[in-house]
C-alpha cells in the first residue's frame, strides 16, 4: 500500500538520500512459444468488484493527509519556538523571543496536549533549527503556510486540527508583520519568499500572511467553524489590519480578508462580537467606498466590485444586531459613508446601504434618534433614494420610511407631506408589486397617527390614499388602502372630511376586488360613516354610493353581503338616499336578482325588506317592473 499512499513529505525532506543501487541485470531471453490470447467479451462484467479496495485506499489517503497536517502544525510551533500548551495571543517581539520563557502551567492552551504534541528530547538537528536567523524563520513560515494552503484546498481536516491552526496562523500573521515592520524601520531587508527583497513592503507582501489569510477564508466557508473563528483572540484584528494595510500587502489578501469577515458576519452569534472590534465597521464601509483607495488602487474590474459588495453586505448584516446599531448612529463618519454609498454606481452596494438604514430604523428606540439626526437629514436621504431605478433599493428605502413616518407625523414635521406624496406616487407607479405594497403599507401606518386635528396632513393623507387606489396591479395594494380608510373612519372627528366624491369614487374602484379583507374593510368603513346623525347620512346619499353598494351586495363574502344590507337598511329612511338609489338601475337590478337567486332564505328576506324600504312610499310610477310587483306581492 505504500506505493499508493505515498510517503510523508516532511519525512522525505529530513531523510538521507538512499545509496545508489546497482543497475539491474537484464535477463536472458529464451525461445518460448507465444501463449494464445483469450478473446475479450466486453459484455461480461469484471470478475471481481474492487470497490472495497478503492474505499480502503481512500481511507488510507485521508489518514495520511491528516498526519501531514499534524506534522505541519508541529513544524509551525517548532519554527516559532513556542510551547504547544501556550495560548497564542500576542507574539513575542524579535528582541526578546530568543530569551522568552513560556509559562507551561497556564490552563488556557489552544488544545489538550496529546502524546504526539508533548515536547521531544532536544536533538542536534532541533538545536540547529532553533539558531536559525529570523529571516530564515520567516522564510520557513512562508514555505510551511504555502504547503498548508495547498493541503487545505483538497483535504477536509478534522475540527480539532483547524481550531489549533486558526490560533497558530493568527500568531504567524502577527509575528511576520511585527518582524517585517521592525526590519523596515531599521532599514534591514525583511526577507521572505517574495523574491523582491522588500518583505511586507513588496508588491506581494508576506507569503506567510497571504497564505494565512487565504486559509482563514477557506475555514470561514464552513458554517460550524465561524463561531470558533470569531472568538479566536486576535483573528478579527488581523483581518482588519490586512484590509487597512497601506504598505504593499497583497490585493488578494485584502479580498480574502473581506470575504472572511463577510462569512463570519453570517453567523448570528458573531454579530455582537464583531461589532465590538475597534474599527471593524469603519473598515468594511471604507472598503465598499471606491474613493477610499483600499481596493481601487490594487484591483479593477469584477474582482474589485465583488469585494466591495461583500464589504457592504457584511456591514449591512452587522446592523441586524441591535447592539451594533448605536455605533452607526453615534458616528457621523459612518452616516456620511452610508449616504455616499446610497449613490454608488453599483446597485447591490446601494441596496446594502439602504438596507442598513432599514435595519436600524426597525428598532423603536432608534427611531427618534434617526428623525432628529441633523434635522431629518437621514429622512431626506431616504426620500431621494426612493427615486433609485433599482426596485430593491427603492423598496429598502420605503421600508425605512415606513418605520420612521409615524414619529415624523407625530412631531408634525413638514416633511410628512413629502412622504405622503411620494408614497402615493410609488403605489400608483410602474414599480414592482413588492415596492407598491410597501408604499401602500407606509400610508396605512400613517393613517394610524394622522387625524383631522391637523387639517393639512389629513387632507394630504386622504388625497394620497385616493391616488394610490388608482393602481390596478394587485389587490394587496387595495388591502392596505381599505384598511387605512377604515382606520381613519374609526376617529369620529375624521368622518365629515372623508365623505367626498373623490374618496367614494376610490371605494367604487377597490370594492370590485374579490379579496375578503378589502370587502370587509370597506363594509366596516361605510358602517362607521353612517353611525352619525342625519348630516352624515344626507352627505352619503349625495356622493354616489350605488356602485360601491352594488359590489358589496353581490360579493362572494357572505358576511359582507349581510353587513351591506344592514347598512342600506340604516340609510333607507333618508329621503335623498332613497331617491338616489331608485335612479340607479344597476343597483336596484342587483338587489332584485339577489332576492330571487340567493340560496340563503334569511338573506333573501333581508333583501326584500331593503327593497320595500327603498320603494316607500309605493307609487304607480315605481311599480311598473314585474319583478318589483312580485316582491311587493310577496310582502
Amino acid at each position: 500500500m505504500d506505493w499508493l499512499i505515498g510517503s510523508n513529505p516532511l519525512q522525505s525532506m529530513t531523510q538521507k538520500p538512499a545509496a545508489p543501487s546497482k543497475p539491474p541485470v537484464k535477463p536472458t531471453r529464451t525461445a518460448t512459444a507465444p501463449k494464445p490470447k483469450a478473446p475479450i467479451n466486453r459484455l461480461v462484467p469484471p470478475a471481481q468488484d474492487d470497490s472495497s479496495q478503492h474505499a480502503e485506499i481512500s481511507a488510507a489517503l485521508a489518514q495520511e493527509d491528516q498526519a501531514v497536517v499534524r506534522e505541519l502544525c508541529r513544524l509551525l510551533k517548532h519554527t516559532l519556538s513556542i510551547d504547544t500548551t501556550a495560548r497564542l495571543v500576542t507574539p513575542p517581539t524579535p528582541e526578546i523571543e530568543e530569551a522568552a520563557e513560556v509559562d507551561t502551567e497556564t490552563d488556557d492552551g489552544i488544545s489538550a496536549m496529546t502524546e504526539a504534541d508533548k515536547p521531544k528530547p532536544t536533538t542536534p538537528t532541533q538545536s540547529a533549527q532553533a539558531q536559525l536567523s529570523r529571516r530564515k524563520k520567516v522564510e520557513m513560515l512562508d514555505t510551511t503556510c504555502t504547503v498548508l494552503e495547498m493541503m487545505f484546498r483538497k483535504v477536509i481536516v478534522k475540527a480539532d486540527h483547524w481550531k489549533e491552526l486558526v490560533s497558530l496562523l493568527v500568531y504567524v500573521s502577527r509575528y511576520c508583520s511585527i518582524y517585517r515592520q521592525q526590519a523596515a524601520d531599521a532599514g534591514v531587508d525583511g526577507g521572505g519568499s517574495n523574491g523582491d527583497g522588500g518583505g511586507e513592503y513588496g508588491p506581494e507582501g508576506s507569503v506567510a500572511v497571504k497564505k494565512s489569510i487565504e486559509l482563514f477564508r477557506l475555514f470561514s466557508r464552513v458554517p460550524s467553524a465561524r463561531i470558533t473563528m470569531a472568538g479566536t483572540p486576535g483573528l478579527l484584528e488581523v483581518l482588519v489590519g490586512v484590509i487597512n494595510s497601506t504598505d504593499g500587502s497583497s490585493a488578494f489578501s485584502k479580498v480574502s480578508a473581506i470575504w472572511t469577515l463577510a462569512y463570519l458576519a453570517g453567523s448570528t452569534d458573531n454579530m455582537a462580537t464583531m461589532g465590538k472590534v475597534p474599527g471593524l465597521v469603519d473598515t468594511l464601509l471604507n472598503a465598499a467606498d471606491p474613493d477610499s483607495g483600499i481596493l481601487s488602487a490594487l484591483l479593477t474590474g469584477k474582482l474589485s466590485e465583488n469585494a466591495r459588495e461583500q464589504a457592504a453586505r457584511a456591514a449591512m448584516i452587522l446592523t441586524s444586531c441591535e447592539h451594533n446599531q448605536a455605533y452607526y448612529l453615534e458616528e457621523d463618519t459612518v452616516i456620511n459613508i452610508l449616504q455616499k454609498l446610497l449613490k454608488d454606481e453599483n446597485g447591490s452596494i446601494r441596496g446594502y446601504s439602504a438596507a442598513c438604514f432599514r435595519n436600524i430604523s426597525s428598532v423603536t428606540n432608534n427611531v427618534p434618534k434617526i428623525v432628529a439626526f441633523k434635522e431629518t437629514l437621514i429622512v431626506k436621504f431616504l426620500l431621494e433614494t426612493t427615486n433609485d431605478p433599482n426596485d430593491l433599493v427603492c423598496q429598502y428605502a420605503v421600508e425605512a420610511l415606513k418605520s420612521l413616518a409615524p414619529e415624523i407625523a407625530a412631531q408634525e414635521l413638514d416633511i410628512t407631506t413629502n412622504i405622503l406624496e411620494r408614497m402615493s406616487q410609488i403605489a400608483n407607479s410602474q414599480r414592482s408589486i413588492d415596492v407598491k405594497i410597501c408604499a401602500s403599507a407606509a400610508l396605512r401606518t400613517l393613517a394610524d397617527v394622522i387625524t383631522a386635528s391637523n387639517p393639512k396632513f389629513h387632507a394630504c393623507l386622504l388625497t394620497a390614499l385616493v391616488t394610490a387606489a388608482r393602481t390596478d396591479d394587485d389587490t394587496r395594494v387595495y388591502v392596505n388602502i381599505a384598511q387605512a380608510l377604515h382606520k381613519q373612519a374609526t376617529f369620529v372627528a375624521n368622518r365629515p372630511a372623508m365623505i367626498t366624491t373623490e374618496l367614494f369614487t376610490c371605494l367604487a374602484a377597490i370594492s370590485s376586488s374579490d379579496d375578503p379583507s378589502v370587502i370587509t374593510s370597506i363594509t366596516q368603513l361605510l358602517q362607521s360613516l353612517s353611525l352619525e346623525g342625519g348630516t352624515n347620512r344626507e352627505a352619503l346619499a349625495s356622493v354616489g354610493l350605488s356602485t360601491t353598494l352594488t359590489n358589496l351586495v353581490t360579493s362572494t363574502v357572505v358576511e359582507a353581503r349581510d353587513d351591506s344590507l344592514r347598512l342600506i337598511k340604516r340609510l333607507a329612511p333618508t329621503n335623498s338616499f332613497r331617491t338616489a338609489a331608485r335612479k340607479q338601475k344597476h343597483f336596484m337590478t342587483a338587489l332584485m336578482d339577489l332576492s330571487i337567486r340567493e340560496g340563503d332564505e334569511a338573506i333573501r328576506a333581508k333583501v326584500r325588506d331593503v327593497i320595500v324600504l327603498l320603494l316607500m312610499p309605493v307609487t304607480p310610477e315605481v311599480c311598473h317592473s314585474p319583478k318589483i310587483k312580485k316582491i311587493i306581492l310577496l310582502e
